[in-house]
């Protein structure tokens, strides 16, 4: 199972916590699920269980126990548990720990590396999802993703590519996914092999909503049959740049990292030197762009 990028979503949530050794948590998991027979309920989905303050020296840790039941329940206030009507956590970063003769910890450290690689912040306990499969164990481990709207400003970005095609658009604001799709189908058609990812750069300011823009595709092919509007630079490269990972909501959000990058240049006395570029990157599951810009220092 590959990583993927994912909320999790469950109703009606009872929760508990314990602190026990390490090789005791099935058994408090069972104590949460008996309690609930007991009280005429019955789990409707997995034991999800997150482990924190861990204790080597006697091999002992704080567990905190969800289990989602058949209907709502008033629960009283008190210090045993605890009940969600909604238990939602909206991003995060899953991957199945399918051997549990394997240690977990290696897992924990892939998904910490593929937030990494692509520049997320994840928020410690993860959340184990334990499932019986065919009566085997399985966990799915969920590490939630901190929210925020971008990554870090770095101040030592730049762009370098080979072999690369691009043309020049004029166009409403509205029709760039039709404009990125036009490039990339003519590059396709021109039996090019694609290796790397789509960048773009905004030329003006479209006060009028109309951009001008250019379009950029790195290919495998050391020289191509260009179409007449396109270009072929076999070295793309801009050092000294500055740039802003976005992850999400990409045209309100993108406004934003304009500014900021244009307060940091400021700030730091360095002088604009190229138009903004648009690095589109990730997969189906997760996407990001980094908006970047060259720069002078005055």
């Amino acid at each position: 199972m590959r990583i993927k990028r994912c909320p999790i979503v469950f109703n009606n949530v009872i929760s508990t916590k314990s602190i026990c050794k390490e090789n005791e948590w099935p058994s408090i998991a069972k104590e949460l699920r008996n309690a609930v027979i007991l009280n005429g309920l019955y789990g409707t989905g997995p034991i999800i269980y997150q482990v924190e303050k861990v204790n080597d020296t006697i091999e002992e840790a704080e567990y905190t126990f969800y289990l989602p039941v058949n209907e709502p329940i008033q629960m009283s206030e008190n210090d045993k548990y605890t009940f969600y009507e909604t238990f939602r956590i909206e991003d995060g970063l899953t991957f199945r720990h399918a051997d549990l003769d394997e240690n977990i910890e290696d897992a924990y450290e892939l998904l910490r590396m593929a937030a990494k690689d692509n520049q997320l912040e994840l928020t410690d306990p993860f959340y184990n999802i334990y499932l019986d499969v065919y009566g085997e164990g399985i966990i799915d481990i969920f590490a939630p993703i901190k929210k925020r709207r971008f990554g870090v400003i770095n101040p030592q970005d730049h762009i370098r590519y080979k072999n690369v095609i691009s043309r020049k658009y004029r166009f409403h604001y509205r029709k760039m996914d039709e404009v990125m799709k036009d490039f990339i189908n003519d590059v396709a058609q021109q039996k090019a092999s694609i290796r790397g990812p789509l960048f773009y750069s905004i030329n003006n300011v479209p006060l009028d909503e109309v951009i001008s823009g250019e379009f950029f595709l790195p290919i495998r092919e050391d020289s191509i049959d260009l179409l007449e509007d396109q270009f072929f630079h076999s070295y793309f490269s801009i050092e000294n740049m500055a740039s802003v990972t976005i992850h999400n909501r990409f045209e309100k959000n993108t406004q934003v990292a304009y500014a900021l990058l244009l307060e940091f240049l400021e700030q730091n006395k360095m002088e604009q030197s190229t138009p903004f570029f648009h690095v589109i990157s990730g997969d189906e599951t997760l996407q990001y762009m980094n908006v970047k810009v060259g720069y002078l220092t005055k």
